[in-house]
């Protein structure tokens, strides 16, 4: 008897594991009459991944990440010799560059702390439009998490400017700036140019960044006791505009607004700056927090990212019922869990996220919206065949555990048959249309009805020898 279960349950488990690791893959995204089919992700880094960003054509990807080697390999000693305390190492931040086109990821650069007990180097990063240049601010901070002091003897902070080109990894350190005040990065998101500016002593000093030019550091004059803000570029990305304010105590001042020359860096007040607004991208991404309770069975949430089309924006003065709506045809998807940030290339064929620690890239592929319904279709005609197909083994285990007789169809039947089955859930929809009794008087079991899930055109029927198929409705 125990080898007929086990028989019996192996013969339910193989269809079981072949159609869940095609459903696993099977994700889509819809919007209106848009559908998009996400196909499995590659892994393009790995480690303590911390951001990622896309550039303005979608040819690379930058990924930030911490490296974990050095601090892995001292918990080791830790455990082989305990009470070794070997050094803490220093920490650091690494840069690489994922290529979608080829599936390559390549070195962009590696910083780190100076001494143990450093935190690592604050690292920024921002993409130069039209060209393939990733431009990176450093800042080596010299505080020591260990010195009584907090600070490192005679370790000033480095604050550099650095040039990455992605295709090649090749990477250039441009300029660098005096200790104690970082490097301040803004490029324009339509043409290959930029300002870079550090404060030495009392004195704001700007850089004009072109493709492959940098001009001398020029003083920025008519600022005045004002903190600068980060650069603005006008909604045409040609205009430069910088935003400073007045700091009494903790409260900012209103800011006020300077037109930057770009020819000489000369500053021009003016009344007001109308700053450049990305467009609105077809596809868009988020970190949601999911409730998996009835998926797990206990209290459990987790962070998803999800991607899915534009969201209506509330217009103020409008009530509830006549707020835009979404359309009819709304599917996120949800990328994967323990997420901590996503995001979709400008272009809209790739989508990449972090997900315990991995940097994961998807490719979406646009199809049209029938085509998306017939794999619609299709994948819950797949679902139902595979809850017919557990149920029916169930009532097979069920009549080897009682000398090979089925109940009633009249009886409590899913009190009888829910120990064989993995949840309750899997009877919901079943029709149970056996009459019930010994199967040594069925003559044909793979032609006699069991029980059957209606579905929208036909039927899944199970067969009293477990077997399953659709039968289409008789026009």
């Amino acid at each position: 008897m125990n080898f007929m279960r086990f028989l019996v349950l192996l013969m339910a488990a193989a269809p079981w594991l072949a159609t869940a690791q095609w459903t696993s893959d099977d994700k889509w995204m819809v919007y209106g009459e848009r559908a998009y089919r996400v196909f499995p992700p590659v892994c393009a880094a790995q480690g303590a991944v911390g951001s990622l960003m896309w550039s303005p054509d979608g040819r690379y990807q930058a990924i930030m990440r911490m490296s974990m080697d050095g601090l892995a390999q001292v918990y080791r000693d830790e455990i082989a010799n305990p009470g070794s305390q070997k050094a803490v190492p220093p920490m650091t931040v690494v840069l690489e560059i994922y290529h979608p086109a080829t599936g390559r990821t390549i070195p962009g650069g590696r910083w780190e702390s100076k001494t143990p007990g450093e935190p690592p180097p604050a690292v920024g990063m921002e993409w130069m439009a039209g060209t393939s240049y990733l431009f990176v601010t450093v800042r080596q901070r010299s505080v020591n998490l260990l010195s009584p002091s907090g600070r490192t003897p005679g370790a000033p902070s480095q604050n550099t400017l650095e040039r990455i080109d992605a295709g090649t990894g090749v990477r250039s350190v441009l300029m660098g700036a005096p200790d104690g005040d970082s490097i301040t990065l803004g490029l324009s998101p339509t043409q290959p140019m930029g300002l870079a500016y550090y404060r030495q002593g009392e004195q704001l000093f700007g850089v004009l960044l072109q493709q492959n030019r940098l001009s001398d550091p020029v003083p920025l004059e008519g600022l005045g006791r004002a903190t600068p803000g980060y650069p603005m570029w006008s909604k045409d990305g040609k205009r430069l505009g910088l935003a400073s304010y007045v700091v009494s105590g903790n409260v900012y001042n209103e800011p006020r607004f300077h037109e930057v020359d770009l020819a000489t860096l000369a500053l021009r007040e003016v009344p007001r700056f109308e700053p450049y607004e990305p467009p609105m991208l077809p596809i868009q991404g988020g970190v949601q927090s999911i409730d998996l309770s009835d998926r797990m069975g206990t209290a459990a949430k987790t962070a998803a990212a999800m991607i899915h089309g534009p969201m209506p924006q509330i217009l103020p003065g409008l009530a509830p019922d006549q707020q835009p709506k979404a359309p009819e045809n709304f599917t996120p998807a949800v990328m994967g869990f323990d997420a901590g940030t996503i995001a979709v290339d400008p272009t809209g064929r790739f989508v990449a996220y972090t997900s315990q620690g991995l940097a994961l890239v998807s490719e979406l592929v646009p199809v049209p919206l029938a085509i998306y319904e017939q794999a619609k279709a299709a994948r819950e005609r797949s679902e139902k065949l595979m809850q017919a197909k557990q149920v029916a083994t169930g009532f097979l285990i069920y009549s080897a555990d009682n000398d090979d007789n089925l109940p009633s169809n009249r009886a409590d039947w899913q009190t009888l048959i829910a120990p064989y089955l993995r949840n309750n859930k899997l009877m919901e929809g079943f029709v149970y249309s056996f009459k019930g009794g010994s199967l040594m008087d069925v003559e044909k079991p793979s032609q006699t009805e069991l029980g059957f899930i209606s579905m929208p055109g036909g039927r899944i029927v199970a067969y009293v020898d477990s077997s399953v198929r659709w039968v289409p409705d008789v026009p």
